[in-house]
């Protein structure tokens, strides 16, 4: 979650209202409504992270109101963006959608807006329109023109851009149309792996994609392996990797052709890791059953 606050912070408001005995008339109003819009976007934050919903969302109504009277758009936008944020923390990605649609036209090279219009459709099964949304994220944060918060905000825009990919792709009929689907969304998510090389959800999602639909089992491995090596508890990735020895053979050489030795390689490999499944498949359970039990989510983290 990021709250945008651009470049508005309580300090200059501050100083400004320590002056505003020496000013007259408009001066000394804007002076005080820079305060009272600094104040509420704090207070806001504070509101929605102690998940007062209501309240969050009267304090940045507010401010954009206050922003009318200073007629500066940015932080208009700012507050309503926020106004956006509380409404999809509390579970209204309907009016949150509302929200982030207008400032994205209204806005279209902030691709902050596009990331929560993203969220807000995928929240509502409208899986392709949110891959289109992601999309236009990633794109836009590749010009350079975010701060250093927000690319670090945006950098799994690539993977939200792929799954969402991939779950249009199973209501779609045409095999073409899926397997375009799936070949951007191998693309997508190697773009993220090589931004974000241990993150465990984009590491199985890719691997997964790679072994069940684009018949590329070897390059699959690599990233089941590392998927495995993040989060042993999330024994998915060893489990794909299992059925992928069970079904092919080794991977063939630069001729193409498998020898003696890299079947009894792989074959050793395959039982390396039904061993340790085997092994390790009571701990796991209850490290899992321990994370849903302590998320307060019912999530054990696990992709």
């Amino acid at each position: 979650m990021i709250l945008l606050y651009l470049e508005d912070r309580p300090g200059p408001a501050i100083r400004a209202l320590d002056v505003a005995t020496r000013l007259a008339g408009k001066e000394k109003s804007r002076a005080r409504a820079l305060l009272t819009y600094a104040a509420g976007m704090r207070d806001g934050q504070q509101l929605l992270e102690l998940r007062r919903y209501e309240e969050a969302l009267r304090r940045f109504q507010a401010c954009a109101r206050v922003s009318i009277e200073l007629a500066d758009e940015r932080k208009q936008r700012a507050a309503r963006g926020n106004a956006g944020i509380v409404l999809v923390e509390s579970g209204k990605p309907e009016e949150a959608g509302a929200v982030f649609a207008r400032l994205a036209q209204e806005d279209p090279a902030n691709p902050v807006w596009y990331w929560y219009l993203g969220r807000t459709l995928a929240s509502r099964s409208r899986f392709a329109d949110a891959a289109g949304a992601f999309a236009r994220a990633t794109a836009l944060a590749d010009r350079g023109s975010v701060t250093p918060a927000q690319r670090a905000f945006l950098r799994d825009a690539p993977y939200r851009w792929a799954t969402s990919l991939l779950a249009a792709a199973k209501t779609q009929s045409a095999a073409g149309t899926r397997a375009e689907a799936w070949t951007q969304a191998r693309a997508a998510l190697e773009r993220y792996v090589d931004a974000v090389p241990d993150s465990l959800p984009g590491r199985f999602v890719l691997g997964r994609l790679l072994f069940e639909k684009l018949d590329a089992p070897y390059e699959a491995v690599r990233h089941l392996e590392r998927a495995h090596a993040i989060d042993p508890a999330c024994d998915g990735a060893l489990r794909l990797l299992v059925r992928i020895a069970s079904r092919h053979g080794p991977p063939p050489n630069a001729e193409g052709k498998t020898t003696p030795e890299a079947q009894r390689a792989w074959d050793a490999t395959r039982a390396g890791w039904e061993e340790e499944l085997e092994r390790g498949a009571d701990e796991w359970e209850r490290e899992r059953a321990r994370r849903r039990e302590e998320s307060g989510t019912g999530s054990d983290g696990c992709p």
